[in-house]
């Protein structure tokens, strides 16, 4: 936790142009979420990847109230593997369906404890995807653990279907 706060701090006072992170693995708490935050508004990060921490729900709230609610650069913020539950899903996902500049086109939201609260939450949120992806989802099957599509299904795994519409031109393209 303090290399990460260390390392932000002084790459603030850099003319970095900074646009990527990637601190998976490193089993970072809570603690360094305020000052990545900061450097998210100093360098507009489009890219976030947070995987395999400790991040709980309080972190993943920070997150999404100060990097995602505040950018309209942030295509990718990935934070699977850490300590989210269904309430920090929830939160997440009000937090996106609320942002009226978001441009996010990948989460990345598996392999955490997320219950049937965050999943419906989720569904929601994917209903109205036109609103906050602008990618192509197209139609998915996401299970449980993988929800961004990275790994299989495996016995436990719930599988939960979510219907997208697909443009017009994608089915005339087809038949």
């Amino acid at each position: 936790d303090v290399g990460v706060i260390v390392l932000f701090e002084n790459l603030v006072k850099t003319d970095s142009q900074l646009t990527k992170i990637d601190i998976a693995g490193n089993g970072m708490s809570d603690l360094p979420i305020p000052v990545i935050v900061a450097a998210g508004k100093r360098f507009q990060f489009t890219f976030v990847c947070l995987d395999d921490n400790r991040i709980t729900d309080k972190g993943l709230e920070m997150l999404g109230e100060g990097l995602i609610n505040q950018s309209d650069i942030l295509e990718h913020f990935s934070i699977a593997g850490n300590q989210i539950s269904g309430k920090g899903v929830r939160r997440l996902c009000a937090i996106i369906l609320a942002a009226r500049r978001s441009v996010m086109k990948k989460l990345c939201i598996g392999r955490n404890e997320i219950d049937h609260s965050g999943l419906t939450a989720l569904a929601t949120m994917f209903r109205h995807s036109e609103k906050v992806f602008h990618g192509n989802v197209g139609t998915a099957l996401l299970p449980v653990k993988s929800l961004a599509g990275a790994g299989t299904p495996q016995n436990g795994d719930i599988i939960m279907p979510v219907d997208i519409t697909i443009p017009e031109e994608t089915k005339l393209a087809a038949e």
